[in-house]
């Protein structure tokens, strides 16, 4: 059975997902440059152009390897690799150079969320202290 293509509608508009190629370009080479892997890249999100268009990432911490293993994600599970010490430092610099939304993220929106849970930050520069201490007063 052929469909009537007049009867045919078009999506509604906030289904439809807003594409930014360059800004996907622009957070993979930031993630690659600082040797960072997300839960974005790794699972395969649909949502990542738009995430990252607003230069928000779930960074995946210890390599690209998860100890879950949620049965609706991507990402390749095992035990993870050995610890990188540079990885602290390499997240700080995609902090900083990430910005606002970042610190928002982390400390407003998961505080929110999880308010048994205290985070506590350490080593961050004065640029990035204010960043937090922006969030926090939201």
């Amino acid at each position: 059975m052929l469909l009537d293509q007049k009867k045919h509608q078009r999506k509604p508009e906030w289904l439809r997902k807003k594409i930014s190629f360059s800004a996907q370009k622009d957070m993979d080479q930031l993630l690659k440059e600082n040797g960072i892997h997300t839960i974005c890249q790794e699972a395969k999100c649909p949502n990542i152009s738009e995430c990252f268009a607003a230069k928000t990432a779930t960074f995946l911490i210890l390599g690209d390897i998860c100890t879950r293993r949620c049965t609706y994600c991507n990402v390749t599970t095992g035990s993870p690799h050995s610890v990188n010490k540079e990885e602290i430092d390499q997240v700080t610099d995609a902090v900083k150079q990430l910005g606002q939304g970042f610190a928002d993220e982390i400390f407003r929106v998961f505080r929110t969320a999880h308010p048994e849970i205290e985070l506590t930050p350490i080593n961050v520069n004065g640029q990035v202290l204010g960043m937090i201490r922006r969030a926090e007063q939201h």
